[in-house]
């Protein structure tokens, strides 16, 4: 129980933070990332360590190119980055 409230407290300041259900890159995020494990939280990384993580994960996430970039784009709003 612990577990699920600490994700959704993550998820809900993933959302206040810049991202949200109609952010694209947010929906990608959820959905390839937590295909293997729980949401990361965003400001966890720098742009630079992000780019390196989602590059290193993308093929084993079957993302485009396009892909990549919405995600890592929402991850540079979300830290206030963009």
């Amino acid at each position: 129980m612990k577990r699920l409230a600490a994700i959704a407290l993550a998820l809900s300041g993933c959302v206040a933070a810049g991202g949200g259900s109609d952010d694209p890159g947010h929906r990608l995020f959820l959905a390839k990332c937590t295909s293997c494990h729980a949401a990361p939280e965003a400001a966890r990384h720098t742009d630079g360590e992000w780019a390196g993580l989602v590059g290193e994960y993308a093929k084993e996430a079957k993302c485009t190119e396009e892909e990549i970039a919405l995600i890592l784009g929402y991850l540079r709003r979300v830290n206030g980055r963009e």
